[in-house]
């Protein structure tokens, strides 16, 4: 008997690891994000294993149509079901699996549009049915709006911070519910989340585009909810992702926040920035001198009495001291690997 092992037919097929979902990183992270949501009541398990077994491996037209065939399953499943915790149940995980569905096709797909006003939809029915209460608040920002929503706090939220949270580059307002507002809820903390130009509604709809001065829309936000709200005794900031970037900055100029949270990924950081950012880095920084120049003239600022807007720096001189750090840090950094001496001064 032969112990030749025939050879594969057809076309070359990517081997999934073992202990993942996809050889594609991209398609195995994205899927244990879902997975994630299983926490707050937002994906099942089953849905979600039954689901990817049917998606062809970094094809994005089968993500699509897998998770919408999910999405649609499930809402028809919301849409028979008496029970309202069942039901409003349904209709967040298929919030969940619709903005799944589209979140890997391209920004010009003419099935993003309508897969966009479906997540929306089914994620406030569910939020209706089961009863949370929310207030969705229209921001007027540049030449369009911003989407926020507030979420009031049980008794004795009052006495608790204000958690204004903002995602990264590629979330929407509807997954900050999933992964922070639920958990904040039960925790007895009020919640605002919103949307920053770059995001969501933001760009889709209006065009607007990232701004590195994150206090522009954080005081967008704030001036338009505190118009009917009266303000928390505190209100700490809170950031994901690219959020994480954002939310300092942001804190660093907008006086009414008290703390602030970064939640960025910082597993390998040094290494991506070594490899595939090393010449956009160097590029920025090339002319380092100007860049501690700066960093003193700030300082030079504060010590007169000066900063940002003319304010002392009662107001924000520890915050900007911080900020001045960091700037000498990098280019510190970006000298040494450019093998100048370390030094992020002379003379």
């Amino acid at each position: 008997m032969s112990s030749t092992i025939p050879a594969a037919t057809g076309p070359a097929q990517a081997i999934t690891p073992r202990g993942r979902f996809f050889a594609s990183q991209t398609f195995h992270f994205e899927t244990l994000r879902n997975a994630g949501y299983i926490l707050s009541n937002c994906a099942e398990l089953g849905e979600v294993l039954e689901t990817v077994k049917v998606i062809d491996e970094s094809d994005v037209q089968s993500w699509y149509a897998a998770w919408k065939s999910t999405a649609d399953r499930v809402v028809a499943l919301a849409k028979r079901t008496q029970d309202p915790v069942s039901k409003g149940g349904a209709y967040l995980r298929a919030s969940t699996y619709q903005r799944t569905a589209e979140f890997l096709i391209p920004p010009d797909d003419p099935k993003r549009p309508e897969s966009f006003e479906k997540t929306g939809s089914y994620f406030l029915k569910g939020l209706d049915t089961l009863g949370v209460r929310y207030e969705r608040i229209t921001v007027p920002y540049g030449a369009g709006s911003l989407r926020a929503l507030y979420y009031p706090g049980p008794r004795g939220a009052e006495t608790k911070p204000l958690l204004m949270f903002g995602g990264g580059f590629d979330s929407i307002l509807e997954e900050y519910y999933p992964n922070f507002a639920e958990a904040a809820l039960k925790r007895g903390y009020s919640v605002l989340t919103y949307e920053g130009p770059g995001q969501g509604e933001a760009l889709r709809k209006y065009g607007l585009t990232y701004t590195a001065e994150w206090e522009k829309p954080v005081k967008a936000v704030l001036d338009e909810v505190l118009h009917s709200h009266a303000k928390p005794s505190k209100i700490v900031l809170i950031g994901m992702s690219m959020g994480g970037y954002f939310a300092p900055r942001a804190a660093a100029f907008e006086e009414r926040i008290d703390g602030i949270v970064d939640l960025i990924p910082k597993n390998s950081t040094s290494d991506n920035l070594r490899s595939s950012r090393r010449k956009w880095l160097r590029k920025e920084l090339s002319d380092e001198e100007d860049a501690v120049q700066r960093g003193a003239n700030h300082r030079r600022a504060e010590a007169d009495g000066g900063g940002p807007k003319g304010r002392g720096p009662g107001a924000r001189g520890g915050r900007e001291r911080r900020y001045v750090v960091r700037l000498e840090e990098q280019v510190r950094w970006a000298r040494s690997e450019r093998g100048a001496p370390a030094e992020g001064t002379r003379g």
